[in-house]
């Protein structure tokens, strides 16, 4: 099977912007878990030596981007103060 190495560099966003490298790795195991669930369980593209120029591309793409600077911003939630939380759930207990 012959698996284009060059997906993992060329992938862009709609706009044209980069991904980030955990993004990238998530399509890549993606791509992973489509041949596992099609018969193809046994082709292991971040195990197989067959796949190492695919293995090389995505490691140093991602490293690259890393270097760059691209990543994906986690939003996280603050903490709730009390008054809101006394509004939220009411009389009962949260």
């Amino acid at each position: 099977m012959l698996l284009d190495w060059q997906i993992c560099v060329r992938v862009r966003k709609k706009g044209g912007d980069l991904y980030p490298p955990k993004t990238l790795y998530q399509m890549c195991v993606g791509i992973q878990r489509h041949l596992q669930d099609n018969g193809l369980a046994a082709l292991e593209i971040f195990k197989s030596p067959d796949y190492k120029l695919f293995q090389d591309s995505i490691d140093s793409e991602m490293k690259r981007l890393t270097r760059k600077g691209v990543r994906v911003v986690t939003k996280q939630a603050g903490p709730i103060a009390r008054q809101t939380r006394r509004k939220l759930c009411g009389r009962r207990a949260c």
